[in-house]
């Protein structure tokens, strides 16, 4: 059995998910990949462990290195922890600008519900 341990490190550039700008960060993910000899006893059993052919002379690992990188990826990108978004109603990037609208805008359609809720009170 081989292990192999992959460190990557590169620039990446990104859309922040909450305001829509991109940045560029650097990007760094880690892991360890496992590979077995074709006629090893149980090679091709676990699905964990790439099989290496007999007589090969290299391993691409160029999918091992794909993986890695996409697979390291946060769910969600944001450009700073800090960074507020845009505006759901106006669409400003509320990191560079205020917001235009008021406050007391409502959709029309939930105004019925105003009126249980004064009615509760």
């Amino acid at each position: 059995m081989l292990q192999l341990e992959l460190a990557a490190e590169l620039p990446g550039q990104f859309v922040c998910d909450r305001c829509g700008q991109s940045f560029q960060r650097q990007h760094r993910g880690s892991d360890a990949f496992h590979f077995s000899f074709a006629e090893s006893p149980g090679a091709r059993k676990d699905p964990e462990i790439a099989v290496i052919p007999k007589g090969a002379m290299e391993i691409d690992v160029s999918q091992e290195i794909r993986d890695l990188v996409i697979l390291s990826l946060p769910p969600q990108i944001f450009c700073s922890p800090e960074c507020k978004g845009l505006c759901p109603r106006c669409g400003a990037n509320l990191n560079t600008e205020t917001c235009r609208c008021t406050k007391e805008e409502m959709d029309p359609r939930w105004e019925a519900l105003r009126g249980l809720r004064k009615g509760k009170t």
